[in-house]
């Protein structure tokens, strides 16, 4: 919720059309805080997932802000961001256009 109140926020105030969701890094020993012990596994799933909620909401609040993502979610390449971003880089040493 913090995340998508800031991001629009943000898209709301400004005349922003392109954005760019760069996920360079692996996720590696993965846990949360507030995970129950025997639910540990899940909280890699739980945090594509919030993920997902973002871009979902930033997709329907800003039909026209192309977002593109690059590496794919920290996954390198996840290809459920394609049903987000029209665009999905396994690098960002690419250029948009």
């Amino acid at each position: 919720s913090y995340v998508i109140s800031k991001l629009g926020a943000l898209l709301s105030a400004s005349n922003i059309e392109y954005m760019k969701w760069d996920m360079n890094r692996h996720l590696t020993e993965v846990y949360g805080n507030s995970v129950a012990i025997d639910k540990q596994g899940e909280v890699f799933h739980r945090y594509m997932t919030g993920v997902y909620k973002v871009l979902s909401y930033l997709n329907q609040k800003f039909p026209n802000v192309r977002i593109e993502t690059c590496s794919g979610g920290g996954g390198r390449f996840d290809p459920g961001m394609l049903f987000f971003s029209p665009q999905v880089w396994a690098s960002d040493n690419t250029d948009v256009f």
